[in-house]
């Protein structure tokens, strides 16, 4: 990447499709680190040029598309560095963050070998957790030789096999563009979320999809505090509770398609 000062020892992670309109964003935030490594999924637009413009590394994918957790696997074992920083197209790494990560990959061995960062999100032009109040955390920068990526189909995880420290800069996270492309996403997650409960030997029922959706709601406005970011707390915790509605009566379906 252009722009560095110096060797970090960071290789940067990333799978994307179609993000043409927010990518610039993510790579001119990692425009530090020694590499950024770029998995495509069959981008229409120009996501692709954009990031080799940027100094990326791109690889593409070859149908059938694969899933999310090959995809980030491809990503990390592509990466050069001892240290994976995970990002998303839809993320940016802040200034304080970044000088953090370089602090912490520099120091002698035997500290943590990853670290959880804290994600401060902008859902419909408001940031959620007024006054810096974030709670939502997530393991992005790992060494590579300790990192593991866990089969889901959808919100893959990371592992790291070791202690796990964390950062106090923030990732940005500019969730979904509108309503309508949450909408979508949503029930692109729960078709999947369906699939990987179905595997695990889960059933569902209309009743219990109720219940998984009102649960949701509860859990996410009021326990976790989104009733704190007003309407759009709670615009975005019906549209949660509505793929949690929709993921457990496709589990239904598949459930019944099963028995018939």
């Amino acid at each position: 990447m252009s722009g560095r000062a110096g060797s970090t020892g960071v290789s940067v992670a990333m799978i994307a499709t179609d993000e043409e309109d927010r990518i610039d964003r993510a790579l001119a935030s990692v425009a530090w680190a020694d590499q950024v490594v770029l998995v495509d999924g069959g981008s229409s637009d120009r996501t692709p040029e954009i990031a080799r413009e940027a100094g990326a590394r791109v690889l593409g994918t070859d149908p059938p598309w694969p899933g999310y957790a090959a995809q980030r696997r491809r990503a990390i074992e592509a990466a050069a560095g001892p240290w994976i920083l995970v990002l998303d197209a839809d993320e940016e790494v802040t200034p304080e963050l970044a000088r953090e990560i370089r602090d912490v990959v520099g120091t002698p061995a035997g500290g943590p070998a990853g670290y959880e960062i804290t994600f401060h999100t902008r859902y419909l032009d408001h940031w959620f957790g007024r006054r810096g109040w974030y709670r939502e955390r997530h393991l992005r920068l790992a060494r590579k030789d300790a990192l593991r990526v866990t089969e889901r189909r959808v919100h893959e995880g990371l592992e790291v096999a070791g202690p796990v420290g964390r950062l106090r800069g923030p990732i940005r996270h500019y969730s979904y563009r509108s309503v309508a492309h949450h909408q979508a996403k949503m029930a692109e997650y729960a078709r999947l979320k369906a699939r990987d409960l179905r595997e695990r030997g889960r059933r569902g029922t209309p009743a219990s999809a109720c219940a998984h959706a009102l649960g949701r709601l509860f859990g996410g406005y009021l326990l976790q505090g989104r009733f704190l970011d007003g309407w759009a707390g709670l615009a975005h915790e019906l549209l949660a509770a509505e793929a949690s509605l929709l993921a457990y009566l496709e589990l239904w379906e598949l459930g019944r398609g099963e028995d018939a």
